[in-house]
């Protein structure tokens, strides 16, 4: 389901064609109309989807790859409203890099919102930074995530906001790690 201020537009039979459809409808949200298992490739956000929102409708988005999500959308993205979960040995969230056509092919790493999820990595990280991604920004407001918070390991521009959430460790790792030297981790 795709809606464009508060009506619908379209119907799709995945969330990546809904999400791949709307390249030039900046206010498209995309809600989930059942469970979808992504098996062991990742749903992509990048600079080419201009819709801002994934409301995943209480539904749960789930595979067993490298990640399930992932995103390196410069100008903004909210993931809200259900599970998101990979049952094998990656992350359930990442914020990477790539290139950005919409600021001049430079250089792009993400800038998420989540609020009112459930996130379980079984084995990785419920939400992690990756190493690239050096000016990815991230802003937890509410939910928990099994598998804890890598917040990234290189020194940039990159921060995380949380306002809320409960983050729970995995065996062997931590409920949340910033080992890294940029704007930090910050709690309002």
């Amino acid at each position: 389901l795709v809606r464009d201020n508060g009506k619908v537009l379209e119907y799709y039979e995945t969330v990546e064609e809904a999400l791949a459809r709307y390249t030039s409808v900046s206010d498209a949200i995309v809600t989930l109309l059942c469970d979808k298992d992504m098996g062991t490739k990742a749903l992509t956000v990048t600079y080419e989807i201009m819709g801002k929102e994934l409301d995943l409708g209480g539904h749960t988005l789930s595979g067993r790859g490298d990640a399930v999500f992932q995103i390196n959308k410069e100008n903004g993205f909210t993931l809200h409203n259900g599970t998101v979960e990979n049952t094998g040995d990656g992350d359930a969230i990442q914020l990477t890099f790539g290139y950005d056509n919409d600021w001049g092919n430079m250089a792009s790493s993400g800038n998420l919102t989540v609020e009112n999820l459930t996130v379980t990595a079984a084995k990785g990280w419920a939400i992690r930074v990756m190493e690239d991604a050096s000016y990815a920004d991230l802003y937890i407001q509410s939910g928990t995530f099994t598998g804890g918070l890598n917040a990234g390991t290189i020194s940039g521009g990159h921060k995380v906001q949380i306002s809320g959430g409960t983050f729970i460790a995995n065996e062997g790792t931590h409920s949340i790690y910033y080992p890294g030297s940029g704007q930090g981790v910050t709690g309002l």
